[in-house]
């Protein structure tokens, strides 16, 4: 029966240490707030607000003083030595697209001046097969230009899909009839 016994004390034990019991140190903090309110709180009420206004007002000028601050930093890093290859570097650039855009226009010209010159001397070659009716200046007819697609127009937008327009258009109201 003596185990019995230390069983039923050690059970006893055990429920007394399952009481759930406050922390002191939270009480403690919880009560010096209630105090501090109960004391300070309008004046407490007070600050905060004036803390609200001066951050409302001072809010502009810190901007402004953050900007300040961020260009100086800006400039005091500002290489002049590399601005100006930077510069030279894209001065060459365009120099150089400039000269393929001479080059490539010299080749169109050129292009323009032979179609001008062939088409001058068929034309050339006509009037004189006209003037001395022989029969090789039929023979040779003048080259003829290749016909356009027919399914490809100068308005041909194969991306805006079918018909005239992209949208739908009511037809006119034209009953009259009376009334």
């Amino acid at each position: 029966m003596e185990e019995a016994d230390v069983e039923n004390v050690i059970a006893e034990e055990e429920q007394e240490n399952i009481v759930n019991k406050d922390p002191t140190f939270l009480l403690s903090f919880f009560e010096t707030v209630k105090f501090v309110f109960e004391e300070y709180g309008w004046i407490l009420l007070v600050v905060v607000i004036l803390l609200i206004f001066a951050k409302s007002f001072l809010t502009p000028y810190l901007y402004k003083w953050r900007k300040k601050r961020d260009e100086e930093i800006y400039y005091s890093n500002y290489d002049n030595q590399k601005c100006q290859q930077t510069f030279e570097a894209m001065q060459k650039a365009r120099e150089k697209m400039q000269r393929e855009n001479d080059a490539k226009t010299e080749l169109y010209l050129e292009q323009v001046k032979k179609r001008e010159e062939k088409k001058r001397q068929m034309k050339l070659e006509n009037l004189e097969g006209k003037l001395s009716s022989t029969s090789n200046s039929q023979e040779k007819s003048p080259e003829k230009p290749k016909p356009k697609n027919k399914n490809v127009s100068d308005g041909h937008r194969p991306l805006m899909g079918h018909g005239g327009g992209s949208t739908y258009r009511p037809p006119r109201r034209s009953n009259t009839r009376g009334g």
